[in-house]
Formats: C-alpha cells, sequence, structure tokens
C-alpha cells in the first residue's frame, strides 16, 4: 500500500532534518516511516526545492522520444541513475536502467558505441529515433 503524504508533512520532516533536531533514522522511528522513505522525500526537497514536494507521482507512460532524452541528458552530464530519475521527477530510477539496457541492444553497452545493430521486428520510426542518441 502507498502512503501519501501532504506538502505540508514532508515540510515539517524536511525542516526538523534541516534544523539538526533529529537524524533520519531517529525520524524514521519517531514517525514509525521507513528511513527510505524520509531520505526521498528529502533527496527530492535538496534537488527540486519546495515544488518537489507538491508533486505526487502518478502511473504514466512515457514516449520512446522522452526516454531517449533522459537517457541522452543521463551520459551528457554523466549522473547516476537516481540523480537522472530526481531530475526528470521518475519514481523509480530502476525504470531509466531499463531504459537503458533496452537501448543498448540496438545501439551498444550504454549507448556509447558508434555502431548500431538491426533487429528484425524493430520499425523504421524507431530505429531511427535510436540511432539519432549518438
Amino acid at each position: 500500500m502507498v502512503r501519501k503524504y501532504s506538502y505540508e508533512f514532508k515540510k515539517f520532516i524536511v525542516t526538523v532534518l534541516e534544523s539538526g533536531i533529529m537524524s533520519a533514522c531517529e525520524l524514521s522511528r519517531c514517525l514509525k516511516i521507513h528511513k527510505v522513505v524520509i531520505c526521498r522525500i528529502y533527496n527530492k526537497y535538496k534537488c527540486l526545492g519546495a515544488e518537489g514536494l507538491k508533486y505526487t507521482y502518478t502511473c504514466k507512460k512515457h514516449t520512446i522520444e522522452f526516454k531517449i532524452q533522459v537517457l541522452k541528458y543521463k551520459l551528457e552530464n554523466n549522473l547516476t541513475y537516481k540523480q537522472t530519475a530526481l531530475h526528470f521527477n521518475i519514481p523509480l530510477y530502476t525504470a531509466i536502467y531499463d531504459w537503458n539496457k533496452f537501448c543498448s541492444k540496438f545501439i551498444g553497452d550504454n549507448m556509447s558505441n558508434k555502431k548500431s545493430q538491426i533487429v528484425k521486428g524493430l520499425n523504421t520510426q524507431k530505429l531511427l529515433i535510436l540511432k539519432s542518441i549518438k
């Protein structure tokens, strides 16, 4: 079950952590929320500011163009999957890893190989899009 926390509650967590009143572990025990959730809220705040606390994730499908844009941004800025997910507000950084893994089948390891492989069953438009990220 996924819990949704209010903006005010998230702001309270950030305030407590930034003021140094409690550590993430202590706050976790006190609020009975897993430490990972508290750290995720705080990291989102550090990356996106107060706006990052307002947004809640919704399940949505991303276009192939968006996925390629995300992967290009990750490579150009030498970011980790987690940092890239925070930047694009993607709930699971493993999704970006999966996109990279899928694209590497067609482009090469970690999308850095210049030679692309022709794969049966892949339509021309998708192949052109994948080639454009070189």
